[in-house]
């Protein structure tokens, strides 16, 4: 976007004889760009436009309130919200349950504790590929 003072000085500079190419190499802006302000074009400011409306906008304060009853289960959501005539996918559900979840998420975060040596124990399960001879073989071990 082109303020009123960079506009009012590339149409100065066209109107003193100054070639495009040569107004967008001075100014560093595309010539795109001079070209358009030198047709005649009047400076008009910056207007947002307002975001459209989505298709979960009207069920959001509900989905929000709902959520953690049915513990962010966005199935459970989508569902019930097809039941109120909800049109949408459950993608828009899931994208829109996502960042609510995160705070809950926290508060099933395990406390760090030590314990002496022999009172507890760790195994994890976990499975690779392993060459025997010729052929590839799944393998899963107990650490």
């Amino acid at each position: 976007m082109v303020g009123k003072q960079l506009h009012e000085r590339i149409a100065e500079m066209y109107r003193s004889g100054k070639k495009k190419k040569e107004i967008a190499r001075l100014l560093d802006i595309d010539v795109k760009t001079v070209r358009k302000i030198t047709r005649g074009e009047p400076w008009k400011p910056y207007e947002r436009s307002l975001a459209p409306v989505g298709v979960l906008d009207p069920w959001k304060e509900w989905v929000t309130k709902r959520a953690p009853e049915v513990n962010y289960n966005a199935r459970v959501l989508f569902r019930e919200l097809r039941e109120q005539g909800y049109q949408g996918s459950y993608d828009t559900v899931k994208v829109f349950i996502r960042p609510l979840r995160i705070p809950s998420a926290l508060w099933d975060m395990t406390v760090r504790f030590e314990t002496e040596p022999g009172e507890q124990a760790q195994v994890d399960w976990g499975s690779s590929n392993v060459w025997f001879g010729e052929s590839r073989v799944r393998v899963h071990f107990f650490v």
